[in-house]
């Protein structure tokens, strides 16, 4: 039961790493954007440059209608625009934090928020590690004269037993 369950975590993990290297090609000539808007909160996950932007604004000015948004355009957007203020960057990641942003006139409000910025190739790269290890794995089961356990050579081993782990096999 435990190895098909990791079998399916595996596959599900795979379809994300294909989806992520899909969305990183995507984004070099697209802006995506998915946000959620409820009362005085705001979360956008942006897809742009190989890039994900996850920011999270709160306001002082409640949201009219809680509402989901995806929107799509040409290359051109907000990361480009406020890179050079990042309070941190290390190896792709980047990190930044506004406190106390004012926009003026009839509708005017007070918004602060966090933006965390993830590189698609580091999401490539944790996505592809189940897989990986669930390949390391049937490789190391389908070896002949080997365990199908913990992947001992049982070639002189004519006990029926791996003597590694224990596990009955057929002579």
């Amino acid at each position: 039961m435990r190895r098909r369950l990791f079998t399916l975590a595996s596959a599900v993990s795979l379809l994300l790493s294909l989806v992520t290297v899909a969305l990183w090609m995507r984004s070099m000539w697209m802006h995506d954007e998915i946000s959620l808007v409820k009362p005085q909160l705001g979360v956008s996950i942006i897809s742009l440059h190989g890039r994900i932007q996850v920011e999270m604004v709160s306001t002082d000015r409640p949201a009219y209608v809680e509402s989901w948004k995806w929107t799509h355009k040409r290359i051109g957007g907000a990361l480009d625009e406020i890179q050079d203020r990042f309070s941190w960057r290390f190896g792709g990641f980047w990190f930044f934090e506004f406190d106390g942003f004012s926009v003026s006139g009839t509708n005017s409000f007070t918004a602060s928020g966090r933006t965390f910025v993830i590189p698609d190739w580091f999401l490539i790269g944790l996505y592809a590690v189940p897989p990986l290890w669930a390949f390391r794995s049937i490789r190391r089961r389908a070896l002949k004269n080997h365990c199908s356990e913990c992947g001992y050579d049982l070639t002189a081993n004519i006990s029926g037993v791996c003597p590694e782990c224990g596990t009955p096999y057929a002579v």
